[in-house]
């Protein structure tokens, strides 16, 4: 899963980046035909996994993770403060930093601070530039002629029915589409759609209290706005903390009366926000987290630990982890009827341990 970090210009997008990385993984530069950016690997903070590891005492432990990428701002000398990339179309999720810091140093490009301004303007360039898509798409179907062709004719009205919805300053993703639309919209890659994380890039100063608060509560206006969820972090100090030996953040983190770093919110929420959940696999080799959307069958969880148990799915073994740790051991847990057999459709939950019976 990606997720692409957008934001106006001097927003603190890619301090934000440079914390994560920091924190959980190391960035590097990516290219595409459409340009270059940078990516990082985030390991996903999962609490469940280091009771499991005391169980087995694996060789290792993998977390799930997640790509974030931090896409170029504007050229420097442009008015435009925004960025449009075409690999923003690509990731799965939008991360839109916002800037809600003061610094005398640092001009605001549109002209102050004003969190809810700038969510508008960014808001209606992923809109105006949806819109361009639209439109070009529209006069191309006119142009090849419907002459009786179903298929044009349901893709032309769709098409036309996101572009009322755009005109009038509408997000498609507040837009409820049957999964024959999405399906048809998807090749489209279109930024309205996408779920949007906004990340309140705050001043150190503004950290709890009614500032923090009025801050936040002016963003999470959006939370109405369909697929969207609302933090607030400060990237000069997460940058600090990244900064930092492991050994020495927790110590930091207490003084500075902070119960976690506010990144790992981030990369829950961002996880919340995809519909994402995890299972564990277990074993003396390798305790594992595993990521899948919500709802999905044993059979299809089971080709993500790898295509043949899919093919030759049996059964799965199922345990909430929790469950686990209490009785001790897979064989207790069997043998006190808390480890329970499940077939190729039942649905996995968050935090259960599987273990696929196949054959081939």
């Amino acid at each position: 899963m990606q997720i692409g970090i957008i934001g106006l210009s001097l927003s603190g997008k890619s301090t934000l980046f440079s914390a994560m990385t920091g924190s959980h993984a190391l960035a590097h530069p990516a290219q595409s035909g459409k340009g270059q950016f940078q990516v990082a690997t985030i390991k996903v903070p999962d609490p469940r996994l280091e009771p499991l590891a005391q169980m087995f005492h694996p060789e290792k432990v993998t977390p799930a993770s997640i790509e974030y990428l931090d896409f170029p701002g504007p050229p420097s000398g442009t008015k435009h403060p925004l960025l449009l990339v075409p690999q923003a179309r690509e990731v799965d999720a939008l991360a839109l930093v916002v800037r809600a810091f003061e610094d005398d140093r640092v001009v605001h490009p549109l002209g102050g601070i004003n969190v809810v301004r700038d969510l508008n303007y960014v808001e209606t360039e992923t809109i105006l530039a949806d819109l361009q898509i639209i439109e070009n798409r529209l006069e191309r179907v006119k142009k090849e002629g419907m002459k009786g062709e179903q298929l044009l004719q349901l893709e032309a009205d769709l098409l036309s029915h996101c572009q009322s919805a755009l005109q009038e300053g509408t997000p498609l993703r507040l837009l409820e589409f049957s999964e024959e639309d999405r399906k048809r919209l998807r090749g489209f890659q279109l930024l309205t759609l996408k779920p949007v994380l906004v990340i309140v890039n705050l001043g150190e100063q503004d950290l709890g209290g009614e500032a923090f608060s009025h801050l936040l509560a002016q963003a999470t206006l959006r939370e109405k706005q369909g697929i969207c969820r609302v933090t607030g972090v400060c990237g000069k100090l997460e940058a600090e903390i990244g900064e930092l030996p492991e050994e020495e953040r927790g110590a930091f983190l207490r003084a500075m009366g902070i119960e976690r770093p506010a990144l790992e919110k981030v990369i829950t929420l961002s996880y919340e926000l995809l519909g994402l959940i995890s299972f564990f696999t277990v074993g003396k080799d390798e305790v594992k987290a595993w990521t899948i959307p919500a709802g999905t069958p044993a059979m299809k969880a089971a080709a993500v630990i790898h295509s043949d148990m899919e093919r030759g799915f049996i059964r799965a073994e199922v345990i909430p982890w929790e469950d686990l740790v209490r009785t001790g051991s897979m064989a207790a847990a069997r043998d006190l009827g808390h480890l329970r057999i499940e077939g190729k459709g039942y649905v996995i939950q968050d935090g259960e341990v599987m273990h696929v019976r196949f054959h081939l």
